[in-house]
């Protein structure tokens, strides 16, 4: 086994190990996991360091199903190894944040967080067709109980439409990774994922792509989310404890971009092309809702909520453009997003703890007495409305700039989706930390809370000043999702 399989079956073997043993006490639980995910990080990291961008792609493969042609296959190039180590630097941050805010059943939270990383792992990991549908089905289970068991009121009516939306789009998806499997095999089954060039070695017609693009679209489009497929986000957010949160916003919704950079241009591009045009309006469809039904929110989270549809909606127009640079600020977003929305959800988990309220009535002049918390935010806040300097600037111009030839109706509206931004992001730090003093406790951030907060926020700066860190490391392999017919 490789460093990258050793990155996906480390938390998965924790996580079981901890499922399975009801004596283990909660700190030893604690440490588990975010020792756990740590050390898959550093594996990670690890296997990264022997890559170098538009070089040849880490791949280690072992046997598993030889009758169906279906393997253990992992491999990484510069947009897996992106999406790889977002998720993987998320996870201890959001096992931290468990630590300091669950207090029952903590032996099975941290179980369930860790198989879910290593599902997360495995989907953007995986070069075998099987076992990409097997890890992006893989990651629903832990998902569904950590909202069922520590979500809040509504958590079954999330869970519920957590999964009814999830298994809408799962099973047609199931049907086109078959069809794909098939068409790709010149003697029976070859589960071999598709790589750059594949349109041309499938020689699909366009009325095959069309299909193809519908089955696994609709799974795409519900992960992103898309509007009208979105619906399930806001309640399932809400509902979530703060580690779900942090995981749903940062790494869940990245898989439906990660499926569309993967089998939309290279593998389906004729389809793709017709599509590229209701794409772009479906993504600014959700700037704009999302952007609206945030500026109108008095639940904090439920605000956040609606914001990430709002920022996805900016990914989806790039992915839309079809070219590189467009890509390239789709992935830039979906990348700060995790960071910049994960650290906004750890901090309503914080305030929440204090307040045991979310609405935005019950805060105000909370800056004097919680003054790491007021600039923890406020960074956090100005890298999501896109301030020049921080991570969430760099993707959305990326995507304006490669849409405008394209799109230059849909460009201003996308633009109106920034502005929009700043005003409900700003309305909130106004109304929670600033203005008059509200009763209530308000002790500013732990060490645990401060060490959940300080790398994802040191991130948003680094990757804003030094944007090339990302862009540099995936523009070689963006280019040749971008090759193909048009």
């Amino acid at each position: 086994m490789g460093l990258l399989g050793a990155s996906v079956a480390l938390p998965a073997v924790l996580g079981l190990l901890l499922l399975a043993i009801p004596s283990l006490g909660p700190r030893p639980a604690r440490g588990l996991s975010v020792g756990g995910s740590l050390a898959a990080l550093a594996l990670l990291l690890a296997a990264a360091s022997g890559w170098r961008p538009g070089g040849p792609k880490l791949a280690e493969e072992a046997a598993w199903i030889p009758f169906f042609g279906i393997s253990f296959r992992l491999g990484a190039d510069g947009v897996s190894l992106a999406l790889a180590l977002l998720t993987a630097a998320l996870q201890p941050l959001a096992s931290l944040a468990s630590a300091a805010s669950v207090r029952d059943r903590e032996r099975v939270h941290h179980g369930l967080l860790l198989v879910l990383e290593a599902g997360m792992l495995a989907t953007f990991l995986a070069r075998d067709l099987f076992l990409f549908y097997v890890a992006w089905e893989l990651t629903l289970v832990p998902m569904f109980f950590l909202i069922g068991l520590w979500g809040g009121p509504e958590r079954r009516a999330a869970t519920i439409r957590f999964v009814l939306f999830t298994a809408a789009g799962s099973l047609p998806m199931l049907v086109g990774l078959l069809a794909l499997a098939i068409r790709g095999s010149s003697s029976g089954w070859s589960f071999e994922f598709p790589g750059p060039g594949a349109a041309e070695a499938l020689g699909l017609s366009l009325g095959e792509q069309r299909w193809l693009l519908l089955a696994l679209g609709l799974a795409f489009a519900v992960k992103l989310p898309l509007v009208p497929l979105h619906s399930w986000l806001p309640l399932a957010h809400v509902e979530a404890p703060t580690a779900g949160s942090m995981i749903l916003a940062g790494v869940l919704l990245k898989m439906g971009g990660y499926g569309l950079l993967r089998f939309g241009w290279p593998v389906l591009p004729d389809a793709m092309a017709e599509a590229a045009p209701l794409l772009a309006v479906l993504g600014v469809a959700g700037v704009l809702h999302g952007s609206l039904c945030a500026l109108g929110q008095q639940d904090l989270k439920r605000l956040i909520a609606y914001s990430s549809i709002a920022h996805l909606g900016v990914a989806a127009l790039g992915i839309a453009t079809g070219t590189e640079t467009g890509l390239a600020g789709a992935l830039f977003v979906m990348v700060a997003h995790g960071f910049g929305t994960g650290s906004l959800f750890a901090l309503v988990g914080v305030l929440y703890e204090r307040r045991h309220s979310r609405d935005l009535a019950s805060y105000g002049g909370l800056a004097p007495r919680m003054p790491l918390a007021a600039a923890a935010f406020g960074l956090a806040t100005f890298s999501s409305v896109g301030l020049p300097g921080l991570a969430g600037f760099v993707g959305e111009v990326l995507v304006l700039i490669a849409a405008a030839p394209r799109f230059p109706v849909l460009v201003p509206l996308a633009a109106c989706g920034v502005v929009l931004s700043a005003a409900y992001m700003l309305r909130a730090v106004r109304l929670v930390f600033l203005g008059p003093e509200t009763e209530g406790p308000a002790r500013d951030l732990t060490r645990i809370e401060a060490a959940v907060l300080l790398p994802a926020l040191a991130l948003l700066v680094l990757l804003g000043i030094r944007p090339g860190l990302v862009l540099d490391a995936t523009r070689p392999d963006l280019a040749k999702l971008t090759a193909g017919p048009r």
